[in-house]
């Protein structure tokens, strides 16, 4: 699981709480292996491939974690797109408008996660958790990363990714979104025997 620092107009981002406190659980099949990446398009294009690379064990499954500053309910992203729109500059200035994320394929290019995303929103919803199933991940560094994420995992055959928006802690507690992300890393790791890469 990765997790975004800061970036203008969010100064302490809660994934990288979250991040903390997920990695202090040791949840069974769950391997922290990464700090919270730059909220910067050139930081995530050169420490994904890395955090790939440098995996533990059969990690399949690939969960990132990003802030939706509006949001009120813990967002399971179905698809990312091969577009980099930035509403604000990233931490390094970069603000790219009509971009591609990944030059050498198609502007605009869907791709989505092969996860059963409703079967795990109503596992977690079943538990009392506040989730929903997004189909837009935006078109800053969650799209970003998301969209870079799933290209890679294409490459690794049998590798999956997932892009997880969680609200501000003034919107949902930061005990209630450990406790749903803890129950949907859990999960995910259970399914199939995959070992998930936090």
């Amino acid at each position: 699981v990765t997790a975004f620092g800061a970036f203008p107009g969010v100064d302490c981002n809660p994934t990288e709480r979250l991040l903390q406190r997920l990695a202090a659980l040791r949840l069974p099949g769950v391997a922290p292996v990464a700090p919270a990446l730059r909220v910067s398009a050139a930081h995530v294009r050169r420490e994904l491939p890395r955090l790939y690379a440098d995996r533990r064990g059969p990690a399949r499954c690939f969960v990132h974690l990003g802030v939706d500053v509006k949001g009120a309910r813990i967002k399971l992203e179905r698809r990312a797109f091969n577009a980099a729109d930035f509403r604000v500059e990233d931490v390094d200035g970069a603000q790219p408008s009509g971009e591609a994320v990944d030059p050498a394929r198609p502007l605009g290019e869907c791709r989505e996660t092969s996860l059963p995303l409703e079967a795990l929103r109503d596992e977690l919803c079943a538990k009392g958790h506040s989730v929903e199933v997004s189909e837009d991940a935006g078109r800053y560094l969650c799209n970003y990363v998301f969209f870079l994420s799933l290209v890679q995992a294409g490459r690794e055959g049998g590798a999956e990714a997932l892009f997880v928006h969680v609200p501000p802690f003034d919107r949902m507690a930061e005990d209630a979104q450990l406790a749903c992300l803890a129950d949907l890393l859990t999960s995910l790791a259970r399914a199939e025997g995959r070992g998930l890469v936090i």
